[in-house]
């Protein structure tokens, strides 16, 4: 990893593939942000599943943010460390990743059973969904 004394340039801090994966897969939560029909950023804290190089999380169709990002598909998520669960690895990798996309909206039956089923399983690793 990169060092540095100008702790204001964090770019230059990247993650390998493989410790991205290992933050995504062990963060039990992340930041999903947009923003509002006057321009403001605003961000809420979701659970959420890393699959495929991509964040998945679920919220109801009624709420704000989703008729936001219908509007204006551009989001942000950020996902820490900070949301490693209490007992966890002291090898993992520390830090925060930001990501920038798009938010697309799947309500496919498919994509609901993979989702629903990798979800209980992220929360309760110990049972059998």
């Amino acid at each position: 990893m990169a060092q540095t004394n100008d702790h204001e340039m964090v770019s230059i801090y990247p993650f390998s593939d493989e410790e991205v994966d290992q933050l995504m897969d062990h963060s039990n939560e992340c930041v999903l942000m947009w923003a509002t029909r006057d321009g403001w950023p605003v961000g809420v804290t979701h659970a959420f599943v890393w699959r495929d190089g991509k964040v998945w999380l679920t919220f109801g169709s009624h709420r704000h943010r989703a008729e936001a990002i219908r509007r204006d598909p551009r989001v942000s998520v950020v996902v820490s460390s900070a949301g490693y669960p209490r007992r966890s690895s002291k090898g993992m990798p520390s830090g925060s990743i930001t990501m920038k996309g798009r938010g697309e909206f799947f309500d496919d039956d498919h994509t609901k059973h993979w989702f629903y089923r990798a979800s209980a399983v992220r929360d309760f690793p110990t049972r059998d969904p």
